[in-house]
């Protein structure tokens, strides 16, 4: 083996920050999720390789911003016109509704939002809601919601945010934003942001 080489006969616990050759001999057994990363060398197993735990496929990820760009008036219960982005470029302007492209899982990691109004004060929720069709996106419908952020209405401009989400859509899955409870106002910018894997 080189001098890069690591052979390991038992272990328990993480290992990090391996590169070059690893060969395991006996068994292996794996009790959480396995995340494969950017692996380089030669990984070897002799033996029996268990995996109780899923493992992830989230390894080519291709960032997604999902964004509201222009100021929008938005009456009580209605879909927002959105822009979408999938690794730095342009794939929809001014949508209704977009699809999560097929053979990929479209990951929401985190919601944005500034909002006001000069109506009464209300408190509503920017959602990003889930169909089969477009047809089928609107929010006084049946739909799924994958993702929901419940906001104040102040009357001067007020910014909201929640991360952590971790919520997957699925492959080919329409998905539109709405606006839902409250009452009429403004929505001075929005985002999602995710990834696609």
């Amino acid at each position: 083996m080189g001098a890069n080489a690591v052979t390991v006969t038992q272990a328990s616990g993480w290992i990090d920050g391996i590169s070059g050759t690893v060969q395991v001999s006996g068994p292996v057994q794996v009790s959480g999720t396995v995340t494969a990363g950017a692996a380089s060398g030669t990984v070897t197993v002799n033996g029996t390789v268990s995996v109780s735990n899923a493992v992830s496929a989230d390894i080519s990820r291709l960032p997604v911003v999902i964004f509201v760009s222009n100021t929008v008036a938005v009456p009580t219960d209605s879909t927002i016109l959105f822009t979408v982005h999938t690794g730095g470029t342009a794939v929809t302007a001014g949508a209704a509704f977009w699809v999560v492209p097929a053979g990929k899982t479209f990951r929401i990691n985190s919601m944005y939002l500034v909002a006001k109004t000069s109506a009464v004060l209300s408190q509503a929720q920017f959602a990003v809601l889930l169909g089969t069709a477009a047809a089928s996106m609107s929010v006084t419908s049946t739909v799924g919601v994958a993702a929901v952020m419940p906001y104040a209405l102040p009357s001067v401009a007020q910014q909201f945010a929640m991360g952590g989400f971790n919520n997957d859509v699925a492959a080919a899955t329409t998905l539109a934003l709405g606006a839902m409870g409250g009452t009429s106002h403004t929505i001075l910018g929005a985002a999602i942001e995710g990834y696609l894997f």
